[in-house]
């Protein structure tokens, strides 16, 4: 008796191996078991049985996986493959489940007699050449028949008529409502008549003999030459073609606009631009009219010797004619231009020259150098209001009365002026 062995693997172990004769595997993976015979790889699984063993006519319907109402088993997929469920409906398994045809067409509405005709030989078909008898037509599209007797027809509307006949209408006049009522004819190409007056057209070359036109509007007409004509309400009448008996040039220039070469000038109108002109007799010509920069001073009213063009009378008002002292009052009288040193600096001509300096904070230096710079005899005062000393540090020239130190006490004065050498300065005042 050979040997029974039990093993549990995974399903691709047992599927890379063959069992021995007397082995069992089990699959710890898919939960199936195959026994060994030695030869066949991966096993043979217990409980496996292929169609071949299942004998012909042998599967009932309750064998059959089980489904829902109203399906069918077939394949609508292309190809050839597995069985398929074709979802239907009551409609499509009543028609299934029909007697007979005739049980079908009641199904579907299509019984012969009542739903749909029977056809004979007098049933009219949409192709066959057929004549019908005795047959009203409600509201019919004719299309273009081949002939037809309107006789007996009413209601033909006008834009029914055709819009070119090789014929002519009638003998060559209409009578509308009776001969003696009104008559219309045609009179030659293109012109009709009614009641033997020809007709005006938009587009006709006509002549019009004894006619009032009462309010007409006509659009660009040539006028001509009228005999006479009152023109009150008329509007649009050009100025330079449409006026006669002006002086040379006169026309043309009431056609420009005012203000614009070649007008007339107007009481408050605009000169524009005049090629000359004399003004000795105008008044009120205003500064603005005046051009920048072209009143030379030989245009301004002449001046005493010695004076100068300012205004010492109060409120703003026109230019005065000013003394020397006048001037000199004006310019002593303006506040000095002051600067406040709290710490040590270095004297430039951009931040001190011309002004007066107020040292107020402690003992502090001002240096006097090559970037000082000032103007040749320009200068600036010092006020030393510290409390302490102000040292003057220099690397320019600073020359001094009687060789008084570069110090200034507290409370003291000086002033700084630069001599025609430039970096040479004099320092004057209360030095100690």
């Amino acid at each position: 008796m050979a040997n029974i062995k039990f093993t549990t693997v995974t399903d691709a172990t047992r599927a890379g191996g063959t069992p021995a004769d007397g082995e069992y595997v089990w699959t710890s993976d898919t939960k199936k078991f195959y026994r060994g015979d030695g030869s066949t790889s991966g096993g043979v699984l217990i409980g496996a049985q292929s169609s071949a063993t299942i004998d012909d006519n042998s599967v009932t319907l309750a064998k059959l996986v089980q489904t829902t109402q109203y399906k069918i088993l077939g394949r609508s997929s292309s190809g050839t493959g597995n069985w398929q469920e074709i979802t239907a409906t009551a409609n499509v398994f009543s028609i299934l489940q029909a007697a007979d045809y005739a049980a079908i067409r009641t199904l579907l509405g299509l019984v012969i007699g009542t739903n749909v005709q029977a056809y004979d030989a007098n049933t009219v078909t949409t192709t066959a050449t057929q004549t019908l008898t005795n047959k009203t037509l409600t509201a019919p599209v004719l299309g273009t028949p081949a002939s037809g007797t309107l006789t007996n027809c009413t209601g033909l509307p006008v834009s029914g008529i055709s819009a070119s006949t090789a014929t002519a209408i009638g003998v060559g006049s209409i009578e509308l409502g009776h001969a003696s009522d009104t008559t219309i004819a045609r009179v030659s190409a293109g012109v009709v008549s009614i009641e033997g007056v020809n007709v005006v057209t938009v587009s006709a070359t006509q002549t019009l003999t004894n006619k009032t036109l009462t309010s007409p509007s006509l659009t660009t007409p040539a006028l001509g030459t009228p005999t006479s004509g009152t023109l009150t309400s008329c509007t649009g009448l050009p100025v330079s073609t449409g006026i006669s008996g002006f002086g040379a040039n006169v026309a043309t220039a009431l056609g420009i606009n005012v203000g614009t070469a070649g007008s007339p000038v107007v009481n408050g109108g605009a000169l524009g631009t005049p090629s000359s002109g004399t003004l000795t007799n105008c008044t009120g010509l205003p500064t603005a009219g005046i051009v920048d920069a072209n009143v030379t001073n030989a245009k301004l009213a002449n001046m005493a010797a010695s004076t100068f063009k300012g205004r010492v009378t109060a409120s703003t008002g026109v230019p005065e004619d000013l003394t020397a002292a006048q001037a000199r009052a004006i310019v002593e009288s303006a506040a000095p231009d002051t600067v406040t040193i709290t710490g040590s600096t270095t004297l430039t001509k951009a931040s001190h020259q011309g002004k007066v300096l107020y040292c107020t904070t402690g003992a502090l230096n001002l240096t006097v150098d090559n970037s000082t710079d000032f103007d040749a005899y320009a200068s600036c005062e010092i006020w030393n209001k510290t409390g302490a000393v102000v040292t003057f540090v220099a690397t320019a020239t600073i020359n001094r009365i009687g060789s008084k130190p570069l110090t200034l006490p507290a409370n003291g004065r000086a002033v700084l002026s630069r001599e025609a050498t430039a970096d040479v300065y004099l320092l004057t005042g209360e030095m100690s």
